[in-house]
């Protein structure tokens, strides 16, 4: 916890966040994402974090990363925050 704590990014405005933004939880419909399933986490929290979790299986893969990004364009993670809410808040919970 105290690790988490002294990592902690700079705050961004809170939205609604899925709080499980994973590939198994999102409907592709033609390519596209259509809309999001189990959405029992959607609480108001850091946007950050579902950028986390949404890339953290192809993060190291430049092409699909960029994808991502094609589609995403409100903001791009840097990987201090991509390890603070994928490797320490996630694992943390």
């Amino acid at each position: 916890m105290r690790q988490l704590e002294s990592d902690q990014p700079q705050k961004v405005k809170q939205t609604t966040i899925h709080g499980d933004c994973t590939t198994d939880n999102e409907l592709v419909v033609d390519g596209e994402v259509s809309l999001f399933i189990d959405v029992a986490g959607m609480t108001l929290g850091d946007p950050r974090y579902d950028e986390s979790l949404a890339i953290r299986k192809f993060r190291d893969m430049p092409e699909l990363l960029a994808s991502f990004y094609e589609g995403y364009t409100r903001y791009r993670i840097s990987d201090n925050e991509f390890r603070y809410f994928e490797e320490g808040l996630y694992e943390f919970f």
